[in-house]
């Protein structure tokens, strides 16, 4: 068995051209991105995950180990916060998935290109379907700063590309690469586990006998191990108590943490809610891709299922176990679970767009060749115009809205609390100001004397009759209860923000 080496990097993409636009499309997303960066922290998952990857500690379940390593390689390169670094992370792996989008949007359709100038169109093409996930409004939010979403999308796309590519050459050494990246892509979102359906079908339709053959079927299985084993880290470097960890070394807590029952509270499913949920997601791809894009994509798929049953069945499968599964999903976020079927349908937009150019080219064919290019240039020329529509528009709607750049206020709040609190102190609150509380303190250094404790609002006032009695208390929150056994009073204001409120006995 071999592994890749730098020949068969060819193999992902069409040629060298091709590689070298995939790379100046990258660095034109992640100079775009960059432009538009968060400065500093931002408060919850974001301020947990800089934390994890800065002491290589443990986050919330599933633990994203993976991330938290290739976190900590970015929190060494010597530019800005150390929280400026992880969000430098999302933008590159934004970028790098924008670029991994044209080469698949080419490789899908590139047989069909037929002649020279052709092949450049299907290349402006699929860059501007690259751009449509690049400026989707989703996607590029969670490029501008620290979390797994734009790192897994990195992970979903370049499954996808290997085994498009083992689907045309049928080289093992894909496969044994494809399962060693999928087992590392759990660690970058646990949700990736609902894809193995959707890629071992694929790999049945195109060559079942591999799945046949126990030596490859082993090496396979072993290498996906080899990328989960990264699960056992969590255990080991719990039982080292970094300094940030959610758990402690206890077998049966690793076992619940890693497997994501935590999660299980968030499934609420009721029938009479689906068609509710279903709208909620058709709003969300409208307002990422806008109307054109969502009939260009409702075109590829169809375009795709006719052409190539295999890759569609690979794609449409990915594209609705994420929104299956999510629709059931009840979390703040929720819009940016569904980046997954994002890239998938940016994808199809690429694929209708090509499609309707071979429609074009199809009805131009009639023409003598002395009038050809009179008429197909101008065509090509205008419809790629409407085309650039879709990115351009994207980017004047979102861009002042998304942009992060000067967005300190959270990151200056936090840091003026810290400095305005006496030592002896404890500040109760919940998971969101926690996390960005013990990022100032664990990585910035500030005020590290200072207690904070996490709790759900039940726990509030428990929390306050432990440690006022030998310690100043603060909250974020007053709840009547509080307030009616103890005098709270507003310590620290700015308008915007949350109060910080100083409570004492009566």
């Amino acid at each position: 068995m071999s592994f890749l080496n730098l020949k068969d990097i060819k193999h992902f993409l069409i040629n060298k051209i091709d590689f070298i636009i995939g790379l100046i499309l990258f660095i034109f997303v992640f100079e775009i991105y960059i432009k538009f960066l968060a400065p500093s922290i931002l408060p919850g998952d974001p301020a947990e995950f800089c934390i994890a990857s800065y002491v290589l500690g443990i986050p919330h379940p599933t633990g994203y180990p993976i991330y938290t390593w290739i976190g900590h390689l970015f929190t060494l390169i010597p530019v800005g916060s150390i929280a400026y670094r992880l969000n430098l992370m999302s933008a590159f792996f934004g970028a790098a998935t924008v670029s991994l989008i044209y080469a698949l949007v080419l490789k899908i359709t590139i047989k069909n290109a037929g002649n020279n100038s052709f092949i450049n169109v299907y290349r402006i093409i699929s860059v501007i379907a690259a751009l449509s996930l690049a400026f989707a409004k989703t996607f590029w939010f969670q490029s501008e700063f620290a979390d797994v979403y734009t790192f897994n999308s990195f992970f979903v796309g370049l499954m996808v590309l290997i085994l498009v590519q083992w689907s045309e050459n049928k080289e093992f050494k894909l496969l044994y690469i494809f399962f060693l990246v999928y087992g590392l892509s759990l660690g970058a979102h646990m949700s990736n586990i609902l894809f193995l359906p959707a890629f071992l079908i694929f790999i049945v339709i195109n060559d079942y006998k591999v799945l046949l053959k126990k030596r490859s079927l082993f090496f396979m299985f072993l290498l996906f191990s080899l990328g989960l084993s990264q699960f056992l880290y969590i255990l080991i470097r719990a039982s080292m108590n970094p300094e940030y960890s959610y758990i402690s070394d206890n077998l049966n807590m690793w076992v619940w943490f890693i497997s994501g029952q935590y999660y299980s509270q968030h499934f609420i499913f009721s029938f009479s809610e689906l068609p509710s949920r279903i709208s909620m997601y058709t709003d969300f791809l409208e307002t990422n891709f806008f109307i054109l894009s969502s009939i260009l994509g409702s075109i590829g798929m169809w375009e795709l299922f006719k052409r190539n049953i295999r890759i569609f069945t690979l794609l449409i499968l990915i594209f609705l176990s994420n929104v299956g599964f999510y629709l059931n999903y009840y979390v703040y976020d929720v819009e940016s679970m569904f980046i997954p079927s994002y890239l998938i349908f940016s994808i199809f937009i690429g694929i209708g767009a090509i499609a309707i150019v071979i429609f074009l080219k199809n009805k131009l064919d009639r023409y003598k060749k002395s009038d050809y290019f009179i008429f197909t240039k101008p065509v090509l020329i205008i419809y790629i115009s409407l085309l650039l529509i879709i990115p351009v528009s994207a980017y004047a709607t979102y861009n002042q809205e998304l942009d992060q750049s000067k967005n300190t206020d959270f990151a200056q709040y936090y840091i003026n609390v810290l400095n305005n609190i006496p030592e002896n102190s404890v500040i109760v609150t919940h998971w969101v100001p926690y996390t960005t509380f013990r990022y100032f303190q664990i990585v910035e250094k500030m005020n590290p004397k200072v207690e904070i404790v996490c709790t759900t609002s039940d726990g509030w006032l428990g929390e306050i009759d432990r440690n006022i009695k030998d310690k100043n208390v603060f909250i974020l929150v007053n709840t009547s209860d509080i307030s009616e056994k103890y005098d709270v009073e507003p310590f620290f204001v700015i308008p915007g923000m949350d109060t910080l409120y100083k409570v004492e006995k009566r």
